[in-house]
């Protein structure tokens, strides 16, 4: 079709070119929605569309024609589909909104979550008899959607792909009441990329916070926390990419004051946050120098103003804030008696200070991430969830590291799950048809995941096992994947790039680059700088340090960094460092657990372009993507089984009325009375007389299959051999009644569009009046 199809199920031609050529079809008509079978494409339009709100979702909500819904596809009612199953069944539901940076996975995270809450709204005030508002509903709606602008303010960044690139993945659950009222939320957040923290990529920015935090504060607060201009910070001004083209920084920061407040974090709580921030700025500024005499490094006078106002915001003392960065303490000996310090060099000096920085920003990213749940969470009224995922899709860039591994580890794990689901639910639509099909295969990339996650000998464990030794490196890393791996099909060693192993994805081979794999994986504060920090005055900055969710960790606080030696060895015995690659294993495995028990819906992101203009495609990008986000893969499974199918009566078959009118035009205009067709009419069902009309036609048994209420083909062909027969047959009947009646009614066939307007009516038209 011209304007696209709006279910490309329904292509005749169902290949990667056609699916391509529909997407942009649709794109350039402002379509942005397309439907393939169950799930949702969103392609980014890159400008405000007029398709959202009140209107919008009262329209969604009361529309109860499936064919129209098909028709007409939209974020909306991927989101109305999930509410009316926790409504109907009160089952728990899971939207997963997936795509690479820049497709528009966070804005639409925030239409799904604006419509349930709206939806919720109508649902709560048609109770009442009022508005949802008097039944409490509305400020716990209000919080869920004042969350976002928070979240996405120390979670979000500007890249080259994106002006608000959501840099880490989260699971937000909404929670329902038996009723369909919303009563809560929880929040799950995965892999925040710390590194951004302490350096950015040519055209990038840093995190939202730290600009706005610049731009909108008070000059007392200013003041209060040393700030300067943004420029003046090296860990925001990397680029000199200072500001966002239409965007506000200060009103912004307003816009997050707000949301806090609603939030009902207290104003000493957003004080003590934005410390925090404020000095993360200063350490960035810190340089080092060498003392000629002693070896030993310590802060460079020109930067002693910045290290003061870092200490002074964390509540430390200046000193020994420079010590814990220009030495380290190692214990030796039975029961780690022995005590020494080791002078650092400037590097490791520099890289102490990022991995402070970094540290205090994941700690202060997961406090909001706690302080928000405890804000929204209700599990005790919760009958439900409608679960809404906003997961960073496959990445392969011209340098991959540890980072792009967790990422893709996570979208193997996805794409499995994916696969899984829409195989089942093909087989299961065959049951319900009383079709059967055993014959369907797909790829699974159950290697792959065994590679990854295999123990001992995976990429991850053995990874693990190095940081475990002490005394690793990525070459030993490296040389153990060499040895160890050779066996996996999905493990290559490259010719060219010695540094980096290669793995074969599902969506295609990625060259991981080595460097850095053990101290990302480690992602471990060197134990002075972590007594320093829990020894803080600030009872603020000294929880950060400390894991909520096991209080027997906290203990005494050391106010003086010559305790903790004693300390170090004690824990170094009793437990082992949980690494980042295991954090994360473990988390992925909890998002299956939870997917597992839910109705899934999907929505695939699709950027279209990389200049980030409207109304124009990249094919070659847009094909790429579809193959990440597995549609081609369900596609191929599709036409494993049944490529293409319809209900008996629906368009674009409308096989049965054909095959009725077929069997009137043979009797009345050519005699053919003893016709199988002719036969079909007397009283046979529509799965009767469907597969006549097909044997009279020619197609053969195996290229079709005809269940209770649905058609199936094989692939197109069958499929067009009867839309030409279709074809044929109205033309035929339009020339037969031109002879027999006149031009008149032959011009209206000609006109009509199908058979239940055009041939229909005027074949009864033609019998009523002789």
């Amino acid at each position: 079709a011209r304007n696209g199809i709006p279910d490309m199920m329904a292509l005749d031609i169902l290949n990667e070119p056609a699916i391509q050529e529909n997407i942009s079809c649709r794109y350039r008509k402002k379509s942005i929605y397309t439907f393939v079978g169950p799930i949702l494409i969103s392609v980014n339009p890159y400008e405000s569309l007029d398709i959202y709100g009140e209107k919008a979702v009262k329209k969604c909500a009361q529309n109860v024609d499936p064919k129209e819904a098909r028709n007409t596809p939209h974020l909306y009612q991927i989101a109305e589909a999930a509410y009316k199953n926790v409504l109907d069944f009160k089952q728990n539901q899971a939207v997963l909104i997936s795509g690479e940076s820049g497709a528009g996975k966070t804005e639409a995270t925030k239409v799904v979550l604006h419509y349930l809450t709206q939806r919720a709204q109508q649902v709560a005030g048609k109770e009442a008899g009022t508005n949802a508002e008097t039944k409490g509903g509305g400020a716990i709606q209000q919080r869920i959607l004042d969350a976002n602008p928070v979240l996405e303010a120390f979670g979000n960044a500007k890249t080259v792909r994106n002006n608000n690139s959501s840099r880490f993945g989260k699971l937000f659950e909404v929670q329902y009441d038996g009723k369909g009222n919303i009563v809560g939320a929880t929040l799950t957040k995965y892999l925040l990329e710390k590194v951004r923290v302490v350096v950015q990529a040519p055209n990038e920015r840093n995190y939202h916070i730290f600009y706005q935090l610049c731009a909108g504060v008070s000059a007392e607060e200013k003041a209060a926390f040393g700030l300067q201009d943004v420029s003046c910070y090296h860990y925001a001004s990397q680029n000199q990419c200072l500001t966002l083209q239409g965007v506000d920084d200060a009103a912004e920061f307003a816009i997050v004051r707000q949301g806090l407040d609603v939030l009902g974090v207290s104003d000493a709580e957003k004080t003590s946050m934005f410390s925090v921030v404020a000095a993360i700025l200063h350490l960035g500024n810190l340089c080092f120098m060498t003392n000629e005499s002693t070896g030993e490094c310590y802060v460079d006078p020109r930067s002693q103003g910045y290290l003061v106002w870092a200490a002074r915001l964390l509540q430390v003392e200046d000193n020994l804030l420079e010590m814990c960065l220009c030495f380290r303490t190692m214990c030796s000996g039975r029961a780690k008696a022995s005590v020494y310090r080791i002078p650092l060099d400037i590097e490791k000096c520099l890289d102490s200070r990022d991995a402070l920085a970094k540290h205090l920003y994941s700690l202060l990213f997961d406090w909001l991430v706690r302080r928000i749940n405890a804000s929204i969470n209700n599990k005790a009224e919760t009958v439900c969830t409608i679960g809404v995922l906003d997961i960073f899709g496959f990445e392969v860039f011209q340098n991959n590291s540890f980072e792009q591994l967790c990422i893709n580890y996570a979208n193997e794990k996805l794409h499995q799950q994916f696969v899984h689901f829409y195989f089942k639910s093909e087989q299961q639509l065959y049951q319900d048809e009383g079709i059967g099909v055993s014959s369907i295969t797909f790829t699974d990339n159950a290697p792959c995941l065994k590679l990854m996650e295999q123990k001992p000998v995976g990429i991850f464990s053995l990874l693990n096992e190095q940081c475990q030794m002490g005394r690793g490196s990525d070459e030993t890393v490296l040389e153990t994947y060499f040895k160890s791996l050779e066996s996996f099909k999905d493990f290559k060693k490259p010719r060219l790039t010695p540094q980096s192993f290669i793995i074969c994805h599902y969506a295609g081979d990625v060259t991981y680059e080595i460097d850095g794999f053990m101290e990302k994986n480690k992602d471990s504060l060197h134990m002075d700088l972590s007594t320093l920090i829990s020894g803080s005055q600030s009872d603020f900055v000294s929880e950060l340090i400390y894991d909520e969710s096991k209080p027997q960790n906290r203990g005494p606080r050391s106010r003086s960094i010559s305790q903790a030696p004693k300390n170090v060895g004690q824990n170094a015995k009793k437990q082992k460092t949980v690494t980042l690659g295991q954090q994360f294993q473990t988390q992925v495995e909890e998002l299956m657990k939870v997917l597992n028990t839910c109705a899934l819906h999907y929505v695939r992101c699709i950027k279209p372009n990389e200049e980030k203009k409207s109304g124009v495609t990249s094919n070659t990008m847009v094909l790429q993507q579809l193959r990440y986000s597995g549609i081609l893969d369900s596609i191929r499974i599709r036409r494993a089984g049944f490529a293409m199918n319809f209900l008996y009566n629906s368009d674009p078959g409308e096989v049965v009325l054909i095959a009725r009118e077929a069997s009137y035009w043979q009797s009345e205009y050519r005699g053919v009375r003893d016709c199988e067709v002719v036969r079909a009419n007397q009283g046979l069902d529509d799965k009767v007389l469907t597969g006549l009309l097909f044997k009279a036609l020619g197609i053969e048994e195996k290229y079709f299959a005809l269940g209770k209420t649905r058609i199936f083909f094989k692939n197109q062909d069958p499929y067009m051999k009867f839309k030409n027969a279709e074809a044929k047959l109205l033309y035929d009947f339009a020339v037969s009644i031109q002879v027999e009646r006149g031009g008149a009614v032959a011009e209206r066939a000609t006109q009509c569009d199908g058979w239940n307007v055009g041939i229909g009516g005027l074949a009864t038209e033609l019998v009523e009046n002789g």
